[in-house]
């Protein structure tokens, strides 16, 4: 109990100041400046163009950069071609999206083509001279 009660000796500027250099000094030990800097490609970008006669706002092809092209390609797919399994489970609902069993227009059971009957066909007709007679009428 009686070292608990013991006072601390307050710190003095020269205490704390030699306490900030050797913090300044391990931070400086593991710090690595980034020295390349890019734009994001997973959020959206909204490109503003240039004046037209500028000589600065000219780009040389040569110094494109097209892995950063095909990383903005990359960002913009569906999820199901950027990754190959579902990374939520609300991704799972929808990720496999192809027919359990494929369609054959030969089997009469699963494919149920367009029919035409005589009704069908005449209402054809009538509304091919409706859509005429509407669109001669607004000229």
């Amino acid at each position: 109990m009686a070292e608990q009660n013991k006072e601390k000796p307050e710190e003095n500027a020269v205490h704390k100041n030699a306490i900030l250099v050797e913090s300044i000094k391990k931070e400086m030990g593991v710090y690595k400046p980034y020295e390349t800097f890019s734009i994001n490609p997973y959020s959206k970008l909204h490109v503003l163009a240039g004046k037209p006669n500028s000589k600065y706002d000219q780009l040389d092809p040569s110094a494109a950069n097209f892995e950063f092209f095909d990383q903005i390609k990359r960002a913009n797919q569906e999820p199901t071609k950027k990754y190959d399994e579902a990374q939520t489970v609300n991704q799972e609902y929808g990720w496999i999206n192809d027919p359990l069993v494929k369609l054959e227009k030969e089997d009469k059971r699963l494919y149920f083509g367009r029919v035409n009957s005589e009704i069908t066909k005449y209402m054809e007709v009538y509304f091919m001279q409706k859509e005429q007679e509407t669109m001669h009428d607004k000229h």
